[in-house]
Parts: structure tokens; C-alpha cells; sequence
């Protein structure tokens, strides 16, 4: 057993996957004001029971 105020790998795991989290960032890489890479992130982790609502609050914007 962890001792109040720590926390170990698993145990932190365990509570974000029980609760879910949503992961939305986007990264571009450019030279000279051109854009040549464009990488979307999307990423919804939570339990099965849970996954229509987390991932009602993903954004529906996309960019093509």
C-alpha cells in the first residue's frame, strides 16, 4: 500500500481510465511561413461503458 500523497503508475492509470480522459492537440511544422506538416491528435481513453459521452465532447471540426 502507498503511503497518503503517493500515488504509484498504476494506481494513476487506473483512476484516468476510470474516469476517461479526451487528448486534443494539433502540431505544425513549417519553414519560412509554409506549412509542410500538419499531425490532428484525437484520442479519447476511457472505459467501454463510458465512451458515448466522453466522446460527445471530442470536437467535430476537421481539417481536410
Amino acid at each position: 500500500m502507498t503511503q497518503p500523497g503517493n500515488v504509484s503508475l498504476v494506481e494513476l492509470v487506473d483512476r484516468i481510465v476510470a474516469s476517461g480522459v479526451v487528448v486534443v492537440g494539433d502540431v505544425t511544422l513549417s519553414v519560412a511561413d509554409v506549412d509542410l506538416l500538419y499531425v490532428g491528435l484525437r484520442l479519447v481513453l476511457t472505459p467501454a461503458h463510458k465512451g458515448p459521452t466522453v466522446r460527445s465532447l471530442l470536437p467535430t471540426d476537421r481539417v481536410e
